[in-house]
């Protein structure tokens, strides 16, 4: 008991749950998270090159310090500028909902969609 008065947050006691006031964490939800980029690299150009976009026409990022960007419509390769080295999601948005954890700032990918994953490299 504390002396606000209010009672304690039941998220504290849960090694999964972020810090109060977090939105929940959903287990399993994502593929695993590879790493940041490049050690030393504060924030850089992400460029994902996608051989056969099969649909694909935006590239978007979100990363865990709330940074997000994406880019241009039909861009060849998509860069997004400035994204932080750090473990973030890439979203390919048009025709499939596909999605890549575990990538950052300065690093270069090629995607490739397959069976509804994708993979990059």
């Amino acid at each position: 008991d504390d002396d606000t008065g209010s009672a304690p947050d039941p998220r504290l006691d849960d090694p999964r749950a972020g810090p109060p006031g977090a939105p929940p964490v959903r287990v399993g939800q994502s593929a695993p998270v590879t790493g940041p980029a490049r050690p030393g690299t504060t924030s850089g150009d992400l460029v994902v090159h996608l051989p056969d976009p099969q649909g694909v026409t935006r590239v978007a990022v979100t990363c865990p310090s709330g940074f997000s960007g994406h880019s241009a419509f039909g861009a060849a390769p998509h860069v997004i500028a400035d994204v932080p080295a750090e473990a973030c999601t890439l979203h390919f948005r048009g025709a499939s909902p596909y999605r890549f954890a575990g990538v950052g700032g300065g690093m270069a990918l090629e995607c490739t969609f397959a069976a509804g994953l994708a993979a990059c490299r």
